[in-house]
């Protein structure tokens, strides 16, 4: 995909539509495009994460009586 250069990396969207101005393809959106996504490695280091962030682990009290 040579213009994917020109579109920056953008959301499945944006990236779809710089390429649908100049080409089309019949696997273009159901398959292609999301399988170039997933291997680009700059698209992977910069996708937002949908997880939340675990929080930092807090000390158990100890009891008093057994």
């Amino acid at each position: 995909m040579p213009s994917y250069s020109i579109c920056r990396h953008s959301r499945l969207k944006a990236t779809l539509g710089c390429l649908a101005a100049t080409y089309y393809w019949p696997a273009m959106i159901s398959r292609d495009l999301w399988e170039f996504i997933r291997h680009c490695s700059t698209c992977q280091h910069n996708k937002h994460l949908t997880q939340k962030q675990i929080g930092l682990l807090q000390p158990l009290s100890r009891p008093m009586k057994v």
